[in-house]
């Protein structure tokens, strides 16, 4: 068993020597010797070394220490200073990827790169292809970064993005698609309006891709690539939830069939998870804001006609909620770097209309705003507007009364979402009365502040107004 062990040894001590030259490459230019001078000798780079520590070489032969010139980064910290590992690998790794960039076309033109094209990664020395869809909705998922140094392919509708190499960035993951997405065996993506998840960077050095937006029918979005797995870089950050689509408005009566209320908005995606930093050095990845919830639908009208039936207007839609905030952010590397930070809460979409009062009838409710998204140590999100009451219209009795704000959202440790204004009362004329606004709604609850109440709705522009909302309650800050 001898000649298999030389053989590993080999092997091993070839990709170590084939690494080290690599990080050498990169590091050469903060390596580089100054300008040539005549008279630039041993003492001049003493002196320099010295000056760059904060030692001044007197004249007397002494040399004085000035500790004010060194600012000292506590391992976890983003400080800058002489002990900022953080910025100190940046550097490094700025070089490192600079020089695998120039050495790409060359393993490209000698074939290396197609010889070595295993599994999904691209080659040796290589970055990986982007995500990509064909016309008939076929998705061709991104690759990952070479084995020695790349960087990932970036995500497409939905998917995720490539990982890095050995060294190498992972890619970002792609926004979430509206359409009908399909694998390369024909069968349908479950989940593709969802962002794509970031690739991770690569197992040595690099830097995790950022999460996917999700599209905008309450897409969720995708979690932050972690950064290196042995080594350093920054984790992604989390994609943004995708904003909610709005409710579909209400059928109008017919002469047999009432008015129908508006459908309510589809809820604001939740924001994704940031990545963790590299294990040894670098800053985590925030979380994803929560998307906007989707307005509620309008109401339907009323029919002119006199009826036997019920002839109000129809209600509208609820607002969807706002999305959550991604729960978790990214971890710092234990010896340099800062965590990431939590998003904020989606807003909470508007109320729909309520629909126009039919014949000796009354003007629909506005729809109640949705609930502003929570977030545990970001902020809370607004609580979306009430709807404004149907109008009277031409021959109805009364005007719609507006619809409630929705509740702001909570936060733990912050701040928590103000609560939505009441909706305006319904429009009215010829003498009869307006519609009553709406209520405020509610603030969230906060473990610093908490939101403000919702303001009371307009009584709008009849001859006999109605009377103004209330505003709602502000919540008392959570225990604890």
């Amino acid at each position: 068993m001898t000649h298999v062990r030389k053989g590993i040894r080999r092997s091993v001590v070839g990709a170590t020597s084939a690494v080290g030259a690599f990080l050498a490459l990169g590091m050469g230019p903060l390596a580089a010797a100054p300008a040539a001078h005549a008279d630039f000798g041993f003492d001049d780079a003493i002196d320099s070394l010295l000056a760059s520590f904060g030692w001044d070489d007197s004249s007397d032969g002494t040399a004085n220490f000035d500790a004010s010139s060194i600012d000292v980064a506590l391992p976890g910290s983003a400080a800058g200073g002489l002990f900022d590992l953080e910025g100190i690998y940046d550097m490094i790794y700025g070089g490192v990827h600079s020089m695998g960039d120039m050495l790409i076309p060359i393993f490209d033109l000698t074939g290396i790169n197609s010889l070595l094209a295993f599994g999904d990664s691209c080659g040796l020395v290589c970055d990986g292809a982007n995500a990509s869809l064909s016309d008939d909705g076929v998705l061709t998922v991104a690759q990952n970064g070479g084995l020695l140094f790349g960087d990932g392919g970036n995500g497409f509708a939905g998917s995720a993005g490539g990982d890095g190499g050995l060294i190498g960035n992972g890619g970002d993951g792609g926004v979430g698609a509206l359409g009908v997405i399909k694998d390369a065996e024909g069968n349908v993506i479950e989940g593709a309006n969802n962002g794509g998840d970031g690739g991770a960077g690569g197992w040595l050095m690099g830097n995790g891709g950022n999460g996917g937006v999700g599209a905008a029918n309450g897409g969720d979005g995708g979690d932050g690539g972690s950064a290196s797995l042995l080594g350093a870089g920054a984790g992604g950050n989390g994609g943004v939830g995708g904003v909610g689509s709005a409710g579909a408005r209400g059928d109008n009566a017919t002469n047999t069939t009432a008015a129908e209320a508006g459908n309510k908005g589809v809820a604001g995606g939740v924001g994704g998870n940031g990545g963790n930093g590299g294990s040894l050095i670098g800053s985590g990845g925030n979380s994803g804001a929560g998307g906007a919830g989707g307005a509620g639908g309008a109401g339907g009208d009323g029919t002119l006609a006199n009826t036997t039936f019920d002839n109000n207007g129809g209600n509208g839609g609820v607002g969807g909620e706002g999305g959550a905030a991604g729960a978790k952010a990214g971890t710092a590397g234990i010896l340099g770097g800062s965590a990431g930070t939590i998003g904020n809460g989606g807003v909470g979409g508007v109320g729909g209309a309520g629909g126009t009062a039919g014949f000796g009838a009354t003007g629909g409710t506005g729809g109640t705003g949705g609930a502003g998204g929570d977030s545990t140590s970001g902020n809370g999100g607004g609580g979306g507007a009430g709807g404004v009451g149907g109008a009277r219209g031409s021959n109805g009795l009364a005007s719609g009364t507006g619809g409630v704000g929705g509740a702001g959202g909570d936060s733990a440790t912050a701040t928590g979402g103000d609560g939505g204004t009441g909706g305006a009362g319904g429009s009215a004329s010829g003498g009869l009365t307006a519609g009553d606004g709406g209520h405020g709604g509610a603030g969230g609850a906060s473990g610093e502040t908490a939101g403000a109440a919702g303001s009371a709705g307009a009584d709008n522009n009849g001859t006999n107004p109605g009377a103004g909302g209330q505003g709602g309650a502000g919540a008392a800050p959570a225990a604890g």
